[in-house]
C-alpha cells in the first residue's frame, strides 16, 4: 500500500509534472491504436514510448526514470485497464454455461471476480511497461548527450 500512496502523491507533485503529461498526451494513441486501428487486441506502443520519453526526461533532470516510467505507464494505461476489466466483467456476467452450472447470483460474483482479477493483472503488466520503458529512458539519459538547455537547468 504504501507504494501505492507514494505513486499518487507523485502523481500530483511537480518533479514528475512531465511524466503525468505525457502519460496523458498517450491516451489518444492508445485509443486510437487499440480501439480503432486493430480493436481484436490491445497495442501499448504508445505508451511504451511515452514512458522512455519520460524516463530520460526525469533521468536528465536527475529524478528516478524508472519512477517516472512506472507513473506515466499508469496514468497512459488507464484506458487500457477500464476497457480490459469491464470487457471481463460484461464477458463473464452473460456466460451461459457459468449461469446453467452455478445460477445468476454466484456467476454474478464470479464475474466481479473475473473483473477484479483481470484489472490486477493488467495492473501489473502496466506497471512492467513503465518500468521497462523508463528503465530504457533511464539508460538513454545518460548515454546520449542531453541538450544545452535542458543541462543548464533554463
Amino acid at each position: 500500500m504504501n507504494t501505492a500512496r507514494m505513486l499518487l502523491v507523485d502523481a500530483t507533485d511537480e518533479r514528475f509534472r512531465t511524466a503525468v503529461l505525457l502519460g496523458l498526451a498517450s491516451i489518444p494513441f492508445t485509443v486510437g491504436a487499440n480501439w480503432l486501428l486493430t480493436p481484436d487486441s490491445v497495442e501499448a506502443t504508445s505508451l511504451l514510448v511515452a514512458c522512455v520519453i519520460s524516463g530520460y526526461l526525469c533521468g536528465i533532470r536527475g529524478e528516478s526514470p524508472v519512477h517516472a516510467g512506472t507513473l506515466t505507464g499508469l496514468v497512459g494505461g488507464a484506458p487500457i485497464l477500464v476497457w480490459e476489466s469491464a470487457t471481463t466483467l460484461v464477458e463473464w456476467w452473460g456466460y451461459p454455461p457459468l449461469t446453467e452450472v452455478a445460477g445468476n447470483s454466484i456467476a454474478a460474483v464470479a464475474a466481479v471476480l473475473a473483473a477484479l482479477l483481470s484489472t490486477l493483472i493488467v495492473v501489473v503488466i502496466l506497471l512492467v511497461i513503465g518500468w521497462i520503458g523508463g528503465s530504457i529512458g533511464g539508460w538513454a539519459s545518460k548515454r546520449i548527450d542531453p541538450p544545452r538547455r535542458l543541462r543548464s537547468g533554463s
